[in-house]
């Protein structure tokens, strides 16, 4: 037979267990808007480093290519 103590008793624990899952949730949630933020961050700082990366991967391709040229020519990368 339950007696009414332990009753409470087990009414006591639910409402930890729920408070505990509401706080658990609370800061899912807080965790969820930072890294909301900072992937908006990196799409953002990579709108502005995107130009310039490709420019310099450009850059870096026209060198590669040059060099590729002399070495055929040369058989040596000296220029």
């Amino acid at each position: 037979m339950t007696t009414p103590v332990g009753g409470i008793w087990d009414w006591i624990g639910q409402e930890i267990r729920d408070l505990q899952i509401r706080d658990l949730r609370a800061k899912a949630e807080v965790v969820r808007k930072k890294i909301r933020a900072v992937a908006a961050a990196e799409a953002s700082t990579w709108g502005r480093l995107k130009s310039p990366v490709d420019e310099g991967l450009k850059e870096l391709g026209k060198v590669v290519d040059e060099a590729v040229e002399r070495f055929r020519k040369t058989g040596t990368g000296d220029r």
